[in-house]
């Protein structure tokens, strides 16, 4: 690495590697910084400014300029642009919460995240009345703190509609599924689980007995898995509910019960 560098950030994954961000790029060392190799393949922009690093060891990086992420999944020897949804824009934050959801904190645009591991951005400034964001970190409560340029620190309970995702990265499966949620009955928040085979669209939501809808739990792409969804009832009364998975083609309803 040169000497002369600017050093923006750096992360450690499991086996103990650490990547510096730099205004040169990314450098990688597996012998606790005596010796650094430069790690760029795939960087179109290298004026490197944030890096993150989420449960899977995928590692996200932010840079100045034109609103660039990038993510590895190879431990840095190979990266990949995944800007969808993000505006040109210095992206000069990014955290991942306990659910691998990513954040990302750009300047004039406030704050983005993201569910699919980077794929797509969608932006969360309900509330945030100065979108210039220099930091940001999250807790174990799910609160997102944003320190902005001029205005303090700013707060953020996430929840996507006041639910969470949990993603069980075990056998990828084989069909699209949805199951019965549990407990059921339940007061006053329960479980709902689904798969994926591939990439898809989702559009998971909750309908009263009339065939209104209630809530809409995920509109969103996502990537193959297992999902464990939480929906919580506190805000509804009692009765007979039902949960509707649409994605690819795939239809399924399924009935639940909440007692109060």
């Amino acid at each position: 690495m040169p000497s002369r560098l600017d050093i923006n950030d750096f992360v450690i994954n499991s086996s103990g590697e650490i990547f510096a961000g730099t205004a040169d790029g990314i450098f990688r060392s597996s012998d606790n910084g005596d010796n650094w190799i430069e790690r760029n393949n795939g960087l179109t922009n290298t004026s490197i400014k944030t890096l993150a690093i989420n449960s899977l060891d995928y590692i996200f990086a932010g840079t100045f300029y034109n609103a660039f992420i990038f993510r590895s999944t190879d431990d840095g020897d190979n990266w990949k642009s995944t800007n969808n949804g993000i505006p040109a824009s210095f992206v000069n934050a990014l955290a991942i919460n306990s659910n691998n959801i990513i954040f990302a904190g750009t300047w004039n645009f406030g704050i983005f995240y993201s569910i699919n591991y980077g794929n797509n951005w969608t932006n969360i400034n309900n509330g945030l009345s100065n979108v210039q964001i220099h930091s940001l970190a999250i807790n174990s409560s799910n609160i997102i703190f944003a320190g902005s340029h001029g205005d303090g620190v700013f707060q953020l309970k996430f929840f996507e509609t006041d639910i969470t995702f949990e993603i069980d990265s075990g056998i990828m499966p084989g069909r699209y599924a949805l199951t019965q949620n549990y407990p059921n009955p339940f007061n006053p928040s329960t479980k709902i689980n689904f798969s994926l085979p591939r990439v898809s669209c989702v559009n998971l939501s909750v309908y009263n007995l009339l065939g209104q809808k209630v809530e809409t739990l995920i509109k969103k792409e996502m990537v193959a898995g297992n999902y464990n969804v939480t929906w919580d009832g506190i805000d509804v009364a009692s009765g007979i509910y039902f949960y509707r998975l649409e994605s690819n083609g795939f239809v399924e309803t399924k009935k639940m019960l909440l007692l109060k």
